[in-house]
C-alpha cells in the first residue's frame, strides 16, 4: 500500500491575506494528517504483532509434531514416499502405514512395500504378508511358518517368488507360476537337508513336480516324475552309502 502525504507551501501574511488562509490553519492541517498516519501505523503494528504470534505458534506446533531426532537418529511410526503426481509409491513402517492408493487392504506388516502407479504391491521387503493369487488373498495362509525376506509380485500384485528365511529354520528361494510354485531351492536347518524342486506348469498337470533333488547327510537323491505324478513312473536315483541307482 502506498501512502501519499500532500504538504501545502508556507505562505506569507501578505499572501495569506490575499488567499484568505492563515499559517496557523496550515499547521493544524499538517498535525491532523500526522496524527492520522500515526494511528494507522499503530494499527498495522498491532496486526503485524498478532500475525507474528500466530506464525510462531504454527511453527512451534509443527516442530512438536515433526519426527524427533536424537543424536542424528530420526524416529517415525511410518513413512510414505510419493511420486511427482502425488501417488504413494513406497510405504515403510512397523507396520507400514495405510494409504488409499494401495489396492490391498487386508493386512500390514513390519516391512517396506513398493507400489506401482495403480497401487498394486510389486515388491515387499520385510515380514511376509498372506499370499495373494489370482487377484485374491488366500483366506487360509498356506505358509508353513512366518518369514522375513524379499517378495516379488506381478502386475496384479500376485506373489511370484522371493527369498526368505522362515521362523522354523528354513531358508528358501522360490519362483512361482501364476497360482503355484515353479522352482524351489531350500535349506532346512532342522532336517539338515538341502533340496531343489522343479514343478510342471499348472497348465500341464496338477501339483506334481517334474524334478526333485535332495541332499541329506551322506546321501544325495534325485527323482524324475511324469506330468501326471504317477508313482509307478517315478525314476529315483540315490547316491551315497549305497552308491547304487535305485528304481521305484
Amino acid at each position: 500500500m502506498t501512502y501519499r502525504l500532500r504538504l501545502r507551501p508556507h505562505i506569507s501574511k501578505r499572501g495569506n491575506a490575499l488567499l484568505g488562509t492563515s499559517t496557523m490553519e496550515v499547521h493544524m492541517d499538517l498535525e491532523q494528517r500526522v496524527e492520522q498516519l500515526e494511528r494507522r501505523s499503530r494499527r498495522y503494528m498491532g496486526v503485524s504483532l498478532v500475525l507474528g504470534i500466530s506464525l510462531a505458534t504454527l511453527l512451534l506446533s509443527g516442530f512438536a509434531m515433526a519426527p524427533k531426532a536424537t543424536d542424528g537418529v530420526m524416529r517415525v511410526k511410518g513413512l510414505i514416499v510419493e511420486d511427482a503426481q502425488g501417488h504413494a509409491r513406497i510405504l515403510l513402517g512397523a507396520p507400514f502405514p495405510e494409504d488409499a492408493a494401495r489396492k490391498r487392504t487386508d493386512a500390514r506388516s513390519t516391512a517396506m512395500v513398493f507400489l506401482d502407479e495403480q497401487g498394486h504391491d510389486r515388491l515387499t521387503v520385510g515380514e511376509s504378508l498372506p499370499v495373494q493369487r489370482g487377484g485374491q488373498v488366500e483366506k487360509v495362509d498356506h505358509r508353513i511358518a512366518p518369514s522375513v525376506g524379499v517378495m516379488i509380485h506381478d502386475l496384479e500384485g500376485n506373489e511370484r517368488g522371493g527369498l526368505n528365511f522362515l521362523s522354523n529354520g528354513r531358508a528358501a528361494l522360490t519362483l512361482d507360476y501364476p497360482g503355484r510354485d515353479g522352482i524351489g531351492l531350500m535349506v532346512d536347518d532342522r532336517l539338515d537337508r538341502a533340496e531343489f524342486m522343479l514343478n510342471y506348469s499348472p497348465t500341464v498337470t496338477g501339483p506334481g513336480s517334474a524334478f526333485e533333488l535332495f541332499q541329506h547327510g551322506e546321501v544325495t537323491t534325485f527323482s524324475i516324475n511324469d506330468k501326471e505324478g504317477d508313482p509307478a513312473k517315478v525314476r529315483t536315483f540315490r547316491f551315497g552309502k549305497e552308491d547304487v541307482p535305485s528304481k521305484k
